[in-house]
């Protein structure tokens, strides 16, 4: 690359006579932008043959700053200088645009290179030929005329400012531009921390939003002016092509976060989000574009996105004030002068206004009165909530007054018909516990009824079965009887030899031997019949617990069979029971109340199979044991509960049935003695499939002195 670039030197070294207009140095009277003086060609290293052949035209710049757009491979620029004067004072030209890319200057004297520069942004900041921010190029002394050959390569858009100066003016121009860029972040510190003590008295997130903005903002500038790259990253070229593509994103992020949490854009228009949005997703893509190496598309679409989001901060903020937002008004004075810099820097760079350190500064200074209108308007806005937040205390304490005073007036008045009501009430709240007291034994008699009926026809078929069998037994021990009286009538050998034929007729006649057989089965018969009974006692007993008032350990599957025996009469064809124990210990509990629940929740879904008229209906019963708790669920396929009635079925007195069919307190009942037991009972259905019960309950109860 290097021996391509001497050699477009050498090439370009007979082309001086298509200079352009000389810079005459003997009129030196102080720093001078020389870019009337240059002349631009608009080729790159790869055109050196066109050079060699004089095919080159030269272009005569005619603005004192230098344009140049967007570049892909570079761009040459050559700069005439005359009758520089030869004493102790020294010269040098700057260049005063620490964005490039690559700048090389060749100085020629005579169709030779006298000294050479070389500054590129692709390498670390130390390996510049001359310490500086700006691109400096000392020209030699003793040597009147001189031609300066740049090589200028940028993915963005370069206005080159080409500067003539003595040492001591430049390095007083130089110490001009640091104490105002040093002013302008002085400043933009300033905002930064105040801003910040602010943000944890008030804990206001715009303060949050405002802080990092103008912390962003600053890093902009401070990359832009070269002094990123000399002081912060000077060991980090990389991060020096992409910091101003990666700090105007988070400035265009924290500035619309500001906005919007500043002027309520939320509130006051919802819908405007996603134009931001949208405009923060292309700094994204720029970001993304630049770290690609797609520098110049990501320079091109930071432009466009930039000016997209300012039209859209001021026309939203205009919007907002129309809508009443005084804090939006703030807001639209410190862009438009954000806005009114960024013009003014764009004029100075066509040349329609003046280049001086007012103009060549004027973003700092733009950015900075941003900076400082908006931290105004944060102070407003808090002042503003202050003294609304006071004049709603003192209309709060006027109202507060005036409530006092209507309720002392009201006072006796309330008093006096408190006291009437009261009695009323008393007497209502008596009738409805009464009222409540009736219900619930109407669903415990309905309950007992039930479990009556079940009893008495569960017992009817054993005791008819031992009914029936009385008479036939009688009738053959009768027989029996007898026959054992003719025996007993025989007193000796000889009569029983007369009596013998008599006594065989006899129990020819009366069949013994099928006798015997049938006296076997009735008693086999009732036999069975009394045991039936004594199960049904015993599922009796252990479903009631009358004679457990206390807490005990209960096996809970005993009692579930003990209910399913009870309930066994309702259960008629198209009723199944599934079961699915696993072993669980005892717990402690009640074991009657624990009974009722079991009773209350089977006998809602014998109902609602029965009601749907399944031939197929299904109740499974499972138990689980885990560390402290055990579950026990009953889950049917009756159809399931519609979703409207699921956060109602535990409510005392709600009901599906028709009016007469039930009081709607089965489930409530049974919810009352789970959480008795602080144990949960949990509810799962599905329209059209069933519906699953599930009972936790803990393996122990809390003592009443614990």
């Amino acid at each position: 690359m290097m021996d391509k670039l001497l050699l477009s030197i050498f090439i370009l070294l007979p082309l001086s006579l298509l200079a352009s207009r000389p810079f005459d140095g003997s009129k030196y009277d102080g720093p001078s932008l020389i870019g009337n003086y240059c002349a631009v060609f608009e080729g790159g290293l790869n055109d050196s043959t066109e050079i060699l052949h004089n095919d080159v035209e030269w272009v005569n710049v005619e603005t004192p700053i230098v344009p140049l757009e967007v570049p892909a491979n570079g761009k040459w620029v050559k700069a005439d200088l005359s009758n520089i004067p030869n004493g102790k004072q020294r010269y040098l030209l700057e260049v005063n645009l620490p964005t490039l890319d690559t700048l090389l200057a060749y100085i020629v004297h005579e169709d030779q290179i006298v000294r050479r520069f070389s500054y590129f942004e692709s390498l670390p900041f130390d390996s510049r030929d001359i310490d500086h921010q700006a691109y400096l190029i000392r020209l030699p002394k003793g040597i009147p005329n001189l031609e300066v050959y740049f090589y200028v390569s940028s993915v963005e858009q370069v206005n080159l400012p080409i500067t003539f100066a003595s040492y001591p003016d430049q390095y007083v121009e130089a110490t001009k531009r640091d104490l105002t860029f040093g002013v302008y972040v002085g400043i933009i510190l300033a905002m930064f921390f105040y801003n910040t003590f602010i943000l944890y008295s008030t804990k206001d997130k715009s303060y949050v939003y405002y802080v990092l903005y103008i912390m962003f903002v600053g890093l902009v500038q401070v990359s832009l002016g070269g002094y990123g790259f000399k002081y912060i990253w000077p060991d980090s070229p990389g991060w020096q092509q992409v910091s101003v593509n990666f700090l105007n994103l988070g400035t265009a992020f924290f500035a619309y976060l500001f906005f919007q949490n500043f002027v309520r854009l939320q509130s006051i228009m919802p819908k405007w989000k996603w134009p931001f949005y949208m405009a923060i997703g292309m700094y994204v893509i720029q970001f993304i574009l630049a770290l690609m190496g797609y520098g110049a598309n990501a320079y091109a679409m930071m432009n466009l996105t930039a000016l997209i989001l300012s039209f859209l901060f001021i026309f939203a903020s205009g919007v907002a004030i129309y809508k009443g937002s005084r804090q939006a008004i703030f807001f639209m004075i410190a862009w438009s002068a954000f806005l009114v810099s960024v013009i003014i820097f764009v004029l100075k760079d066509v040349g329609v206004v003046q280049y001086n350190l007012f103009t060549a500064n004027i973003l700092q200074i733009g950015s900075g009165l941003e900076a400082v209108l908006l931290s105004f308007g944060l102070a407003d806005r808090i002042s503003t909530l202050r003294r609304d937040r006071n004049e709603s205390q003192q209309r709060a304490l006027e109202i507060s007054l005036e409530n006092e005073r209507i309720i002392r007036e009201q006072n006796r008045v309330l008093e006096e018909r408190v006291a009437e009501r009261t009695s009323e009430l008393n007497q209502a709240l008596l009738d409805v516990k009464n009222a409540q007291s009736q219900m619930v034994e109407q669903e415990k008699m309905a309950s007992l009824g039930q479990l009556t009926a079940g009893i008495a026809h569960e017992i009817n078929n054993p005791i008819n079965f031992v009914s029936a069998n009385i008479n036939p037994l009688t009738r053959d021990l009768d027989d029996v009887f007898e026959l054992v009286d003719q025996y007993d009538s025989i007193s000796s050998k000889e009569e029983f030899e007369n009596k013998k034929p008599h006594i065989e007729d006899y129990k020819d006649e009366i069949d013994f031997t099928y006798v015997r057989e049938e006296i076997s089965q009735l008693i086999s018969g009732i036999k069975d019949g009394a045991k039936r009974t004594a199960e049904i006692v015993r599922g009796l007993k252990l479903f009631s617990r009358t004679d457990e008032q206390d807490l005990k350990k209960i096996d809970l599957i005993d009692g579930i069979e003990s209910t399913l025996t009870l309930l066994k009469s309702s259960m008629v064809a198209g009723v199944k029971i599934e079961r699915i124990y696993e072993p669980v210990e005892r717990i402690e509990c009640y074991g009657g109340k624990m009974n009722q629940v079991f009773m209350n929740i089977l006998s809602n879904s014998i109902q609602a199979i029965q009601e749907k008229q399944m031939k197929a209906g299904v109740i499974v019963i499972s138990t689980k044991s885990y560390d402290d708790h055990v579950t026990i669920t009953f889950k049917d396929n009756a159809g399931g509960i519609p979703e409207e009635n699921m956060s109602k079925i535990f409510d005392p007195f709600f009901t599906t049935k028709p009016v007469g069919s039930g009081t709607g307190l089965g489930l409530a009942i049974a919810k009352g003695i789970v959480d008795s037991h602080l144990g949960k009972i949990e509810v799962e259905s599905t329209v059209g499939s069933g519906t699953k019960f599930t009972i936790t309950l803990p393996k122990t109860q809390p003592q009443e002195n614990d």
